[in-house]
């Protein structure tokens, strides 16, 4: 079940239609105007922010399935919604990040962004790369499940990478610990905020590709 409360507070526009208790979409969640990368007329939708410190990503299955935090600070939009949204293989994702002591813009695309069905335990599938500097750290986390606390599905038979890391993420072989945006927002290393080294801020956002972008 999603959390429905978040997403009204998220949303600029949203049709739900109930029919025998299913949620269908379209659904556009937080659009933004492009940044750095894209055509002004495309759209964003945030999925993820951390910024402000102000929401613990130290969470269990049912929060990061169903979604939490505040729009209008840090959140998780959630994974069954973020299914949803990508299930078509149309979409694109664009992180934006900030090293720590803010003294680094960072950022990173990729072409296709696609997250199976809650059956498969939300496996995470990118490809196409590009940025200029935020170097393609996620490609460890690629064709990984998503692991939380209270839910082992990480590529470390003996270590629940998510216990030790705190935080839920798509961890892979050996942790995948190259890359962790919902690690702990007040520790600084491996149990932080990573992408490649250490960052203070993140953002995840996703966006439909035009119709000639195969």
């Amino acid at each position: 079940m999603l959390n429905i409360q978040l997403l009204l507070k998220i949303s600029l526009k949203m049709w739900l239609v109930l029919i025998f208790g299913i949620v269908n979409y379209p659904l556009q969640i937080r659009a933004e105007d492009k940044k750095n990368t894209c055509a002004a007329h495309e759209k964003w939708t945030v999925f993820q922010r951390r910024k402000y410190g102000n929401v613990s990503f130290d969470r269990g299955w049912h929060d990061y399935v169903n979604g939490f935090g505040d729009c209008d600070g840090d959140f998780w939009l959630g994974l069954e919604a973020l299914h949803e949204l990508t299930k078509g293989d149309d979409m694109s994702l664009e992180i934006n990040m900030m090293s720590r002591g803010k003294k680094n813009h960072l950022w990173a695309k990729y072409r296709t962004f696609r997250i199976s069905p809650g059956s498969d335990f939300y496996i995470l599938h990118v490809s196409g790369y590009s940025g200029p500097d935020a170097r393609d750290v996620l490609r460890y986390n690629n064709n990984w499940q998503f692991s939380t606390k209270d839910a082992d599905h990480d590529g470390w038979r003996t270590v629940n990478c998510a216990s030790y890391f705190g935080g839920g993420w798509w961890y892979g072989r050996g942790c995948g610990a190259t890359s962790h945006l919902n690690g702990n927002f007040n520790k600084i290393g491996v149990k932080g905020i990573r992408w490649n080294g250490y960052l203070c801020c993140s953002e995840m956002k996703l966006y439909k590709r035009a119709a000639g972008d195969i």
